[in-house]
Formats: structure tokens, sequence, C-alpha cells
């Protein structure tokens, strides 16, 4: 599921959320997940207000890294216009040159590295601080980087279940 925090109200919450922990919050508003850009298949998204209250959650049922692996062969089936992100595992078999792209008038670093799995291969943009991860591990001499994963993190040889079953 996805939530959000407004910048006005960062400062009350950053001290309360750790990445990668699970929460059980309550007084937030929900709104419907729609729109071109969609970090979840969910069809709702939360929004922390003032009043929300955040209590850390420790239970087993709940996966630490939150994830849906989905094969790389149903990603292929995919339209170009496919509405959310998904989250992939594989091995890194490929780095493409460097290169930059503008947004909103600052230059971005991107690389398209290369991830196989079932004997399919997807391309993956990566942007930002991702490329300088990658390129240390390039230059670190690693020839191949298992259990790869990608959506709106990079992940790199996690101890996952998930991963392990594909």
């Amino acid at each position: 599921m996805y939530a959000s925090v407004g910048k006005e109200l960062i400062f009350v919450f950053e001290s309360l959320i750790s990445k990668g922990a699970v929460y059980v919050f309550t007084y937030f508003r929900v709104s419907n997940n729609c729109g071109l850009y969609r970090t979840t298949s969910h069809h709702f998204l939360l929004f922390f207000q003032k009043r929300t209250t955040i209590l850390p959650s420790f239970c087993d049922v709940i996966p630490l890294y939150g994830i849906k692996l989905i094969p790389f062969r149903k990603i292929m089936g995919y339209s170009p216009q496919h509405p959310f992100l998904v989250d992939v595992a594989g091995v890194m078999t490929g780095v493409e040159g460097e290169r930059k792209y503008v947004k909103d008038s600052k230059l971005i670093d991107m690389l398209v590295i290369h991830i196989d799995n079932d004997d399919l291969k997807l391309n993956i943009t990566v942007l930002g601080e991702m490329v300088d991860r990658i390129k240390s591990l390039v230059a670190a001499g690693e020839q191949q980087l298992p259990n790869i994963m990608y959506d709106t993190r990079l992940l790199i040889n996690p101890d996952v279940l998930e991963a392990a079953m594909l």
C-alpha cells in the first residue's frame, strides 16, 4: 500500500518511521490510486495528517521488504502504458554507458542495467543516486550480482524468501 507524508508534516513523522519497518497507524486520509504514475497496484493511497498516530508492529506474517515479485514472462506481456511499477529479481548481466538527461533544469545521471531471469532479459533504467551505487559495484570488479530487485529501491543480494522461490 502506498502512503504519503506531505512536506509540511515530514518533521512530525521522520523520527517515528524507519525504512523497511511495519507500523499500525490511525487517523489518515484515503484516496483513489489513479493517474499515469502509480507506485503500487493497490486501489487506494493513504495520506498522513497532523493527527495521524504511528505505532510499531511486530508481526511475522507481514514480509520485511513488502515486495511481490513478478515473473519476467508476465512483465513482457504488459503494455508500454502499464500503470504501476513492479518488483523483479534477477542477475545483473550488463551496464550500458552513463548518460545524462535534463529534468526541471537539472542534469540527472542515468544508466541502463540488464537483468536476466528465466532466459529473459529486462533493461531497467536507473536514475540519480542509484547510478553511483551501480558504478561503484562495477568498479569494485563485481562480475554478477544475484537477486537484484528494483522498484523504487534497489536491493542487492538481500536475504529475501520471494527471490529464492523464483
